[in-house]
Parts: structure tokens; sequence; C-alpha cells
């Protein structure tokens, strides 16, 4: 070989590899970042890795081999906006759907380039970031005499909303979680120790029961997975009576008072919500208002007051998609959630980071968030995506690596 070729060669195998890792250190950016996009410009985050991922692996190639899978999701779409009383509306929420799910063959693709070394060190920069903008938001921000109405006026300014705040610190923190459990080096494991301190200080501050209840019971599903028999059968239980107290408690929120004599504004909210988008979604029950139309339909306000969603990401899609929808997105997530080897994920970093933060969001979409949005499609997107790639052809790449790293 020539010295010429050689180092063209050379060259384009440093690009491939700076490419490598730019996709790696973006996929976990957006993973932790998408909740709080409007500081950290997600968006434009998301387009670069789009230009990378086509510029360096087979992503059009990619969709070529599932143009079926493509198409039916077209066709979805377009028959969810066609039968929407709100067609225009409709529309544009599929466009942001669809804009969302074109980072799910990002994810597959990207997921081979997870190398353990790579992921370790993206995975601690990005947690040595969160903690110090939450040691910034502990020092400059938070009102000590009022430190919950502080919070809120930062994130409602800053980030949106104070659930925003509060998904971005409990997602930074299940990062920092992975680093210590899956980590045997020291500089990795104590690293990130000491940055889950202060995040775990401000998720403490910013009084969310519904992400606290979220990160318990993902934590206990996730270990779980580590048992068998009883001691499995006993975790799983423990994890969802909460959740199951916690939909009761939203169906008859008088409950709550009668057993414990509190009362909670909170609770009694989400209660008118839901039953009112019940009561709206009985006009269009099996094919629905059409996705994202919540805030447009007047019927959905509560006592005049209208909101933006209905902080319920399964009634969202209920009142989106209506019955016919849900029931044919709820078949293809069971089947996509039954490929996942999760015996195989909890002991792989980047996929129990994603098998965590997957089921910390479905957790929390029972109180809170919105579905029909890019962010949030995008996010279960990457989740979904980096879960079911290690099936995917391209992962011997990563298992190559793995082992020529950590075998000598």
């Amino acid at each position: 070989m020539s010295t010429t070729a050689r180092m063209i060669t050379d060259r384009k195998a440093s690009s491939a590899t700076l490419a490598g890792w730019i996709l790696v250190v973006g996929a976990l950016f957006l993973m932790v970042y998408i909740p709080v996009s409007l500081i950290a410009q997600t968006n434009a985050v998301a387009a670069l890795l789009l230009l990378i991922s086509v510029a360096y692996t087979p992503y059009f190639s990619f969709v070529r081999q599932h143009a079926k899978a493509v198409m039916a999701i077209l066709l979805f779409l377009t028959a969810n906006v066609a039968l929407s009383p709100l067609p225009k509306d409709a529309a544009t929420g599929a466009f942001n759907v669809f804009k969302g799910l074109w980072l799910f063959p990002l994810a597959i693709l990207a997921y081979p380039l997870f190398t353990r070394r790579r992921f370790g060190w993206s995975a601690l920069l990005l947690c040595i970031i969160n903690a110090l903008a939450a040691l910034a938001l502990l020092i400059w921000i938070v009102d000590w005499s009022n430190i919950y109405l502080s919070l809120l006026t930062w994130s409602d300014k800053h980030v949106g909303n104070l659930h925003n705040l509060n998904n971005f610190l409990f997602v930074s923190d299940l990062l920092a979680l992975t680093l210590i459990l899956r980590y045997q080096e020291r500089l990795f494991r104590f690293g990130a120790l000491f940055c889950l301190l202060p995040q775990a200080i401000l998720s403490v501050l910013v009084q969310s029961e519904g992400s606290v209840l979220a990160m318990l019971c993902s934590c206990v599903l996730l270990a779980a997975l580590h048992f068998q028999g009883r001691k499995r059968i006993y975790l799983l239980i423990c994890s969802v009576l909460p959740l199951i107290a916690l939909q009761l408690l939203y169906a008859f929120p008088e409950l709550l008072t009668t057993l414990t004599g509190l009362k909670s504004q909170t609770l009694s909210i989400r209660s008118q919500i839901y039953a009112q988008l019940i009561e709206t979604w009985q006009h269009h029950p099996l094919t629905g208002w059409g996705i994202a139309t919540y805030k447009y339909v007047e019927e959905t306000a509560v006592n005049g007051k209208e909101f933006l969603y209905p902080h319920n990401l399964y009634l969202e899609a209920l009142f989106s998609l209506g019955l016919i929808g849900t029931l044919i997105t709820a078949l293809v997530a069971a089947r996509m959630l039954r490929s996942i080897d999760y015996s195989s994920a909890i002991q792989n970093p980047v996929q129990l980071f994603a098998l965590a933060t997957l089921t910390y969001l479905s957790i929390k979409g029972m109180s809170d968030m919105k579905l029909m949005s890019a962010h949030t499609i995008g996010w279960l997107s990457l989740c979904l995506g980096l879960l079911l790639a290690s099936n995917s052809r391209y992962d011997h790449i990563r298992r190559a690596e793995d082992h020529r790293t950590y075998s000598q």
C-alpha cells in the first residue's frame, strides 16, 4: 500500500472514530437532556447526530430494509389525521411524532459504537456536567426560605415547567447509578458517586412525589430481574402495588381523605382532568380526536381551565388514537418489549441505562408528561432502539472491541 493510500485510510479511520464518539456522547446527551431542551438545544443535537449517522452508518440502507414498517407508520398516522375532527391540528401532531421516530434507527445503528470504554467516559462526562448544574442551582437559584417556589419560578422561565427539571434530575440520577453498579474501576464508580450527591439533594428539594414513586418502582422492577422464583415475584408485587394504589386514588380521590384525613390538591385536579378526558373521549371512542389535539378540544377544560396535556401518557394515547389506534400501538409495543433480552440488558451498561430510563418514563407517565410530541417520542425511541439493537447484525463491532479491551 502506498504512503498516500495509507494516509487516506488512517484519516478515514480517525474520522470514523471521532464520529463514533460524537454519536455515543450525543445519544446519551439526548437521553438525559431532552426534558430541558429549551436550554440544551436538543433539536440541534438530534439534527447533528442524524447527519453524522447518515454519513458514517448505513442509515438509509437500514430504513430501506424496513420500508414496510415505515409505510405502516405513515399509513397509521395518515389515517389518524384523516379521521380526526381536527385534521389540521392532528397533522401537526403526526408530523412531530414521525420526527421523533427517526431517532429509533439512529439508536440501533449507534448501539454498536457503545463500547464499554466509550459509554463509561461519555457517561462520566455527562455526570460531571449534571453535578455542576445541580450545584449551580443549589448555590445561586435555590432560595432556602422558599425552596419550592424558587425552583418553580426558575423552571417555568428556563425549562418550561418544574416537571421537566424533575425528569432531568431523576434520569441524571439513573445515569450515575448505572456507572456505580456496572463499573468496577474506581474512577468511574467513585466519580459517579460524588456526582450523584448534589443531584440527589436537588431531586429531594423539587418535591416531586410522582418522580420519587417512579424512581423507586423502577429500581425495584430492575432488581427483580436479578432474581428468580419467589424473590422475583415478591419484588414485582412490591413495585406494582404502589402503582395500583395511585390509580385508585386518581379514580377515587376521596379515598385519601377517608384513609388518612389528608387532602391533595394535585390529586383532585388530576382526577378531574382524567374524568373530563374520558367523558370527552366518548364522543370519538374508536378513532380518537387525533394526535396532539387535546389542548385544542374545549370540552376537556376543567372548571373553565384548559390544560396543554392530560398528564397521563396512556389516557393521552386513548384520547388521541382511540380504541383501535391504542390497541394497535399496544400490540406493537408488546411485541417489541418481548424481543428484549432483559437478562443480558441488565448486565450491559448502556442497555441498563436505557431500560431504567424507559421504566422510569413508563411509570412517571401515569401521573405526568406529554406523549404526543417529538421530544417524548424521540426519548422513547432512543431507549427502545438501544434495547432492541443487541439483536442487530451490526453488534459484532461493539462486542469485538469490548473483548479486545477488557480481556487483556
